[in-house]
């Protein structure tokens, strides 16, 4: 079972030293199994979505802030600045937005500073059934979901359904339910849900925010605090929710999607499993963020948080899961892709602690276009945090800060590594010009990743297809650095290569390899048009810049 130090994704580093790590999972018994809905998720294998941390994203509203927060930025993002970034959002090519929790923390008398910066992250909630004055009004919310929906894009909100705020008993939910009182406290501000006596309450939070704004489902942190029979049927009561709406979508009447998908700190695939997944008998949520595939991908183009870099094609077949003999997820389980968010460290400041590259050398925007290019090649929904789309980081951030023994100086200055990638959004055309010369880097990668991300929603064997390894020369050692991976979806078949080294690199496999029944002898490039032809005995050699990424479809078929 999974094993933590932290209080919450909201809060990172327990400040007091008092988190207790896993919740109590509870026994199966005590729960109803819910199995997963297999058509519901098979629909949103194709969800990309972009992840908002409300209170660092745009400041559009002056009656709205909270003006202390974790991290970097203004502390002063708001709902309407939000509403006002939808046309530059959905120039991303996304189709999602997710928030973070909107939920209004209330202060209690005698608190610390410190408690007052963690308010404004909406993870240690007091009243779950309103919006927080400090990000704006119901209103507001209702407005962003239709402008979302009307542009096609998803609304997913953010809720910790396992601890919560020591006051938050005051405040039932319509149906007259309150938190319990008696689970572990954590630290001044905040307990521990205590299940199955919560359960009901949250259920009614997570349908309550579907029949009353219309949201398409939720993201759980810190879901491994929550028993494995409670996700299932958090699951469900979002699910019937779901079903019981009405909307236009993009001019189309149309049911919530009833998404939801948990997160948690640390995990390999088999702790992951057992906290969020669990089995057939038992199953709990159907998707989960991808912690694995996340660190194999900052390994393979950077490094990670502990400074480890593993630029190998085996490291990366491993992260996608189609390394013989690795462990694999339940056959319900659909992973939700990503590289960054609100509690790791951006790719941009983990190429500048590695020393490998920083935002004047060429190298750095290569690497993070590889990465998101690599990202793309993955099955499943995928996210992309806010302003990854720019290569953003937190200028002059390169070391770590341990703020549990640094007397909170790295927490006040924003630079811990749970939170330094809540930096100030900087959104074209809203609140800056990256049109300028001075931010071409910037534009030419949000392009591309727009771009990607087009071209995910038009090639299905890119966002459902099954993941095989290909037999590539420069990629059979354990040292190959020529990642290769062929997607199908049992119509079409394209092949995903990308060169993990700064040197340019030709590599060649046999028509076989594509596991065609007619050998093919032509593959189309689906980002440049271009042709490549198999030679006379029906080899192709490919060329690959250094972090170049390559998507070829097999023509003919």
């Amino acid at each position: 079972m999974l094993a933590v130090t932290l209080v919450a994704c909201g809060g990172g580093t327990d400040i007091d030293g008092s988190g207790e790590g896993i919740g109590n999972r509870g026994e199966a018994e005590l729960y109803s199994a819910y199995a997963c809905d297999v058509e519901r998720y098979a629909s949103v294998r194709d969800l990309r979505m972009y992840q908002i941390v409300l209170e660092a994203f745009v400041d559009r509203d002056t009656t709205a802030n909270y003006n202390v927060g974790l991290g970097s930025s203004e502390h002063r993002g708001d709902l309407q600045g939000v509403i006002e970034s939808l046309d530059y959002i959905e120039s991303l090519g996304v189709n999602a937005i997710s928030l973070s929790p909107v939920f209004e923390s209330i202060a209690m008398p005698g608190q610390s500073f410190f408690v007052d910066r963690r308010d404004a992250t909406g993870y240690f909630a007091s009243n779950y059934f309103t919006v927080d004055p400090n990000f704006g009004t119901p209103e507001q919310l209702r407005l962003l979901v239709d402008e979302a929906h009307a542009r096609g894009l998803y609304v997913f909100l953010d809720g910790a359904f396992g601890h919560f705020k020591n006051n938050a008993a005051a405040y039932p939910s319509p149906e007259g339910l309150s938190v319990s009182t008696t689970g572990a406290t954590e630290g001044e501000f905040s307990r521990r849900a205590v299940y199955p006596e919560d359960l009901a309450f949250f259920q009614s939070v997570a349908s309550y925010w579907i029949t009353e704004f219309g949201i398409d489902g939720w993201r759980l942190d810190r879901a491994d605090q929550i028993p494995l029979g409670a996700l299932g049927e958090i699951r469900q009561a979002v699910e019937i929710a779901s079903d019981s709406v009405d909307y236009d979508f993009a001019g189309t009447q149309s049911n919530p999607l009833g998404f939801v998908v948990g997160d948690v700190y640390e995990a390999n695939r088999e702790s992951l499993s057992a906290a969020l997944y669990g089995d057939i008998d038992q199953p709990g949520l159907c998707s989960a963020f991808d912690i694995p595939l996340r660190n194999a991908l900052v390994q393979s183009f950077a490094i990670d948080e502990s400074g480890l870099t593993i630029p190998t094609a085996e490291n990366l077949r491993i992260g996608f899961g189609i390394e013989n003999g690795s462990f694999q997820y339940p056959d319900f389980a659909v992973p939700t892709a990503f590289i960054t968010n609100h509690e790791r460290v951006r790719l941009g400041d983990l190429l500048q602690r590695g020393n490998i590259a920083e935002p004047v050398d060429p190298e750095y925007w290569q690497r993070i276009g590889a990465a998101y290019e690599t990202l793309a090649a993955n099955s499943g929904p995928s996210s992309l945090y806010y302003n990854e789309e720019i290569g953003a980081e937190l200028d002059g951030f390169d070391t770590r800060v341990d703020c549990t023994n640094d007397g909170g100086i790295g927490l006040s200055a924003g630079t811990c590594d749970d939170f330094v990638s809540r930096t100030q959004a900087r959104i074209d055309g809203v609140n800056i010009d990256l049109g300028i010369p001075q931010y071409e880097e910037e534009q030419a990668l949000r392009t591309a990743v727009a771009e990607l991300n087009t071209l995910r929603s038009q090639e299905p064997a890119l966002y459902r297809g099954t993941a095989t390894a290909m037999t590539v020369d420069e990629t059979t050692s354990s040292t190959g650095r020529v990642f290769s991976v062929l997607k199908s979806d049992g119509t079409d078949r394209v092949a995903y290569l990308v060169n993990l080294s700064n040197t340019p690199r030709t590599v060649g496999f046999s028509a076989g390899a594509l596991l065609t029944a007619t050998p093919a002898t032509l593959l189309r490039d689906l980002q440049s048009g271009a042709p490549e032809s198999a030679d006379a005995n029906g080899n192709f050699n490919v060329s690959l810049d250094p972090y170049e990424g390559r998507f070829l479809k097999v023509d003919g078929l």
